[in-house]
């Protein structure tokens, strides 16, 4: 990773990421003593916003001694790829199980870990979307998106569901969001109108907490509230995934196969079709 000074004023420090109003004033005043000797930051980079991951302490040295720049260790990425290195650096090098990084992170924002609010998307969500979404994109076959699209494509994505009255969801976990759904079109023709193609990811560091089921759940009441009358979801690789059994919680029952009509990772990779029907199931809380 490319190693560099940066300008501290255009660093954004995000609590959520290391705790801030949180200082060590031991390990302050260890790095205002040496600060030339010290590590760099690490700071992650994504359309010129540059996000705190790891180094808070480094960095109030800095601005105590008056520095306008510190060394920085720049990689790609936004708040998702920030969190999910301070989480696994707090794992890592202070001895702390991932359970408890967590909950620290959800103390600092005001909130329980278990609080999950689903709610309506906006602009502002759309950064944290793409980013989760580019996990997927560039470690899994969850997708057989290539290449991760940017938070224009989400505005321009949101935009078009909006206008057509389908939702578009974002599950916020201590403040921070940390997943996505939306219910598309299924096909272009007018005469599929009424079905819908169901989309739901989350941040790696929030599964196993329920967000999937909440954002799923609330995603099929708003459908069901907008007219559509089907859901269809499309699995790739296994009907043994955890996307699968969550579609199946909900009622989802297997609607066919298609054997190696995708190619990524150097595999060839099956599609399972899922079906729903959405009658009787709306009035479900989205804010």
């Amino acid at each position: 990773m490319a190693v560099t000074d940066i300008v501290i004023a255009d660093l954004v420090q995000q609590p959520i990421l290391e705790g801030r109003g949180h200082l060590d004033e031991s390990r302050v005043a260890y790095y205002v003593e040496h600060f030339e000797a010290a590590e760099p930051i690490t700071v992650f980079e994504a359309g010129g916003r540059l996000l705190l991951a790891d180094g808070y302490h480094r960095l109030a040295a800095a601005q105590r001694l008056g520095r306008l720049a510190i060394r920085a260790e720049v990689r790609p990425g936004g708040k998702s790829e920030a969190l999910e290195f301070a989480v696994e650096h707090a794992v890592k090098q202070r001895g702390l199980s991932r359970d408890e990084v967590m909950a620290a992170i959800a103390r600092r924002s005001g909130s329980h870990v278990g609080d999950v609010v689903v709610r309506h998307a906006e602009y502002a969500d759309l950064e944290a979307v793409a980013g989760i979404f580019a996990h997927y994109v560039v470690n899994t076959v969850a997708t057989l998106e290539e290449n991760p699209p940017s938070p224009e494509y989400f505005e321009e994505r949101l935009d078009d569901l909006s206008a057509r009255g389908l939702p578009f969801l974002v599950a916020e976990l201590g403040g921070r969001v940390v997943g996505y759904s939306y219910a598309a079109p299924w096909r272009p023709k007018t005469g599929y109108r009424f079905t819908v193609e169901d989309t739901v990811y989350v941040a790696p560091e929030a599964t196993g907490r329920r967000v999937g089921s909440r954002l799923m759940g609330a995603l099929v009441s708003a459908a069901a509230d907008g007219g559509m009358r089907q859901m269809v979801a499309v699995l790739t690789e296994t009907l043994d995934s955890p996307s699968a059994a969550l579609h199946r919680r909900l009622g989802f029952a297997e609607a066919g196969r298609l054997a190696g009509v995708g190619y990524k990772h150097g595999r060839w990779i099956d599609t399972f079709l899922l079906q729903m029907p959405l009658t009787g199931r709306g009035s479900r809380e989205v804010r």
